[in-house]
């Protein structure tokens, strides 16, 4: 498969991966405008820009220390958002995310975690350890 996409169910556990359309491989604006036309490109546009901005506001609604909100109605009603433009996140991948997750546990606590996972964990304490325990543990 030359371009492929997948596609998780998590309702069901399904995932299949298709061979990517055409829309999802052009490389410019133009080439997507090409394809479907103005009138859906701005429309989808738009759509993704609700989307950033509501989640720009939310995060003001929700955003609270010690159980207060760090923001008022008022405060929030306030802002000026005429310049307001959507950023570009990027998101972590899932090693980086679970490397994130791991960096603050202590030894025994990754061994404990990946012996849960079902991973094979003899030899990975020095209590335990043998003269086959691998030497390019992270730890």
């Amino acid at each position: 498969m030359e371009n492929p996409f997948l596609v998780k169910s998590k309702k069901t556990g399904r995932e299949v991966t298709i061979e990517a359309p055409k829309v999802l491989l052009c490389e410019s604006l133009e080439q997507r405008v090409e394809l479907l036309g103005t009138d859906l490109v701005c429309k989808k546009t738009d759509d993704q820009i609700k989307i950033d901005l509501r989640s720009h506001v939310r995060s003001k609604l929700e955003s609270e220390t010690d159980g207060e909100f760090n923001n008022s109605d008022e405060d929030i009603l306030a802002l000026d958002l005429s310049n307001w433009k959507p950023e570009l996140r990027v998101r972590k991948t899932a090693e980086e995310t679970a490397a994130d997750a791991m960096g603050g546990l202590t030894i025994e606590q990754v061994v404990a975690a990946m012996a849960i996972a079902g991973h094979d964990v003899t030899g990975l304490i020095k209590e335990d350890a043998t003269e086959d325990a691998p030497d390019d543990l992270p730890f």
